[in-house]
């Protein structure tokens, strides 16, 4: 036997702050693998749905250790495309802050990534459905300003992933605009919701110096139930400063929505600043047009 004594491995002590857990989703047939932190941080939810801990192992999607197989590895049942952009803003590649985005660009500096509006859409869709709260508000802040999306595909998204401002302004603007909506819009639309907005738009037209807070009303009072899933969805929602600004009780209902008063003075229709004090883009109690007949469904020409 030999006398030399056993050659320990050095001991180190790990970071606190800067030594991540690693985490492997399998999203359709392709592997991603990045650190834990941001899908601990930033949403319990995503955490106990995945069973993803803070100590290095899942409790949920353990496999055995091969050349090929990872361990702990978690399986999304999303879409591969919605996935890579919904990491872009939780991981970017190429650190950026909002300061930087505004300032004058280095002519040396690197690229810095920018979602395009479907990526916005798919971040919109996992953020909602996994409660990342602060990058769902980025989502909807980013669609808000820059969006080139119609009034009925607003209306859809917003009652998809409950996003109270954008319903009120789609139905507004389609209740306010001179051109009546198509067959097409209808249908995409839903019936029911368009006839609803035609009794509106009908009313709005009878009484020509309703305002547009009475116009807002209308709009509420007839579509009851979709505004109380979404403010009750919205709940579930909210972010952090969100919660601090809100004076209400612990335990109070509480629904997130725009003051009124913001709302009314100071309204984008995506990202189509508002001058007029109103919220459709109009001053109180001057229609834009005047139609002879207000006519809500498009006709098709003769002879079609």
């Amino acid at each position: 036997m030999s006398d030399n004594p056993p050659i320990c491995p050095p001991s180190y002590k790990t970071d606190s702050t800067y030594y991540w857990d690693i985490v492997t989703f399998l999203v359709e047939d392709t592997l991603f693998r990045v650190p834990k932190y941001n899908f601990l941080a930033q949403s319990e939810t995503f955490a106990s749905l995945y069973g993803i801990s803070r100590d290095g192992s899942n409790t949920l999607g353990s496999v055995s250790v091969s050349d090929y197989t990872p361990v702990n590895l978690v399986k999304l049942d999303v879409a591969i495309g919605d996935f890579r952009a919904f990491l872009k803003v939780l991981y970017p590649m190429v650190p950026y802050s909002k300061s930087e985005m505004e300032a004058s660009p280095s002519k040396n500096a690197a690229p810095k990534p920018s979602p395009s509006e479907a990526e916005w859409i798919s971040i919109l869709k996992l953020s909602t459905h996994w409660r990342f709260n602060e990058i769902r508000a980025m989502a909807i802040d980013a669609l808000t300003s820059d969006s080139k999306m119609d009034h009925i595909a607003k209306a859809n998204l917003a009652k998809e992933y409950s996003v109270e401002q954008w319903l009120l302004s789609a139905y507004g603007d389609l209740v306010q605009r001179h051109d009546p909506i198509t067959i097409e819009e209808a249908e995409r639309l839903g019936w029911r919701n368009a006839i609803t907005l035609f009794q509106i738009r009908e009313g709005k037209f009878t009484n020509l110096k309703r305002s547009a807070s009475a116009l807002m009303d209308k709009i509420l009072e007839h579509f009851p139930e979709d505004f109380k899933r979404i403010r009750e969805a919205q709940l579930q929602h909210m972010t952090a400063a969100q919660r601090a600004s809100s004076s209400q009780p612990k335990d109070a209902p509480f629904f997130w929505c725009t003051p009124m008063s913001t709302t009314l003075s100071q309204s984008t229709a995506f990202g189509k600043q508002r001058s007029a004090p109103s919220y459709f883009g109009l001053p109180d109690g001057q229609p834009k047009v005047t139609p002879a007949s207000p006519s809500f469904f498009a006709t098709p020409p003769k002879g079609t």
